[in-house]
């Protein structure tokens, strides 16, 4: 539309810079052939009629107000070519592409009103980020790097893909759908996620996923599927908001770490593996449809220190749980060697001591 706009006006500026033009079988814009028109029964030489009626000039004024339009409500696309850095910081009604080679920041008081997708280099340290929650979507594709410590994100879709690779330690993530496909790697470090669904998924490839810190609170709750591979070392994982764990399609979930009242759903040869550094309330092992495992509680302590009880709600379609004694020798309490010696000393006085009176006697 915009391009149709513009070549409209300028078609018809070219009109309007013309002097006159032919003025015969087309009176209605009074035009004729001949320089020479009839006037009665004399024929006279006619005067020149411009071009430029009363409708003209409407015309290009409607054209130009359509262009400004579409420009104020749409925008023009930012493309950030090979070798450039591009640093935003207020606010853009525009679709915005990254090529591979570009470097895009986002900082304080930016706000991208569009679509946004990147091949290239992503830093977002502020701003917001699409701001419709029902059709801006962030695509980062091909071998895309991305940085993420802080911002607002309120996307459709957020979607990693192909060898992308994306860290987050920051960020209000208010994202309806996250998607990590094909051969991502996605690292999670911090950041408030308030979304649906996240689908951390591996069809196509096989995902990589790791979360050590954060605060996931969905509605429709994460799901690991396709062959999808995810190790969590921390974070927060609750079920405010309604969400769950599904762990299905061969793709495997490690929990080592983290704080979960998040109910978990094993399924359809999904592999879920909880690493313990003490003994569990259930003994070690594996644990599949039918167990004791199956519909329960889980209480016992993680590899990282951290205490989790959760309900396995349902083992189901060759899924798998396993227990795993992993011991953290971090955490063993060590021995207190400076006090030992302390009383090997006061015993060795005593013993002298003891000694000297004996002797005195």
């Amino acid at each position: 539309m915009k391009k149709l706009a513009v070549m409209f006006a300028t078609h018809l500026s070219r009109l309007a810079a013309s002097k006159s033009l032919p003025r015969h079988g087309a009176a209605k814009f009074g035009q004729a052939v001949s320089d020479r028109v009839l006037v009665g029964n004399i024929e006279a030489d006619a005067p020149p009629v411009p071009v430029m009626s009363l409708v003209t000039p409407f015309r290009v004024a409607f054209a130009f107000a359509l262009l400004f339009c579409l420009a104020s409500v749409k925008g023009f696309a930012l493309v950030v070519s090979d070798g450039q850095v591009v640093t935003v910081d207020s606010q853009l009604t525009e679709v915005v592409s990254v090529a591979s080679g570009g470097t895009l920041n986002i900082v304080d008081g930016a706000v991208i009103d569009g679509d946004v997708t990147v091949s290239g280099s992503l830093i977002v340290t502020g701003g917001t980020l699409a701001t419709n929650p029902y059709t801006h979507n962030i695509r980062l594709e091909d071998f895309s790097s991305t940085e993420i410590s802080g911002g607002t994100f309120n996307t459709n879709n957020f979607y990693v893909q192909d060898d992308a690779e994306l860290n987050v330690s920051g960020g209000v993530w208010n994202n309806d759908r996250f998607y990590i496909q094909g051969n991502a790697r996605t690292n999670f470090s911090g950041g408030s996620f308030n979304g649906d669904i996240y689908y951390f998924q591996g069809f196509g490839g096989g995902s990589l996923t790791t979360i050590s810190g954060g605060e996931f609170t969905l509605a429709g709750g994460l799901f690991s599927q396709g062959e999808a591979q995810i190790t969590i070392t921390g974070g927060v994982f609750n079920d405010d908001a309604g969400g769950d764990f599904i762990v299905q399609q061969n793709s495997s979930l490690e929990i080592r770490g983290g704080s979960y009242n998040t109910p978990i759903t094993v399924r359809s040869s999904g592999q879920l593996s909880i690493f313990g550094h003490t003994v569990f309330n259930y003994p070690f092992g594996d644990y599949q449809a039918a167990s004791d495992l199956d519909g329960a509680t889980l209480i016992g302590r993680l590899f990282s220190g951290d205490s989790i009880s959760t309900v396995i709600t349902a083992i189901q379609d060759d899924g798998t749980v396993t227990l795993v004694r992993l011991f953290n020798p971090a955490l063993v309490i060590p021995v207190p060697t400076i006090s030992m010696w302390l009383l090997a000393v006061l015993a060795a006085l005593v013993s002298m001591l003891a000694w000297f009176g004996y002797r005195r006697c």
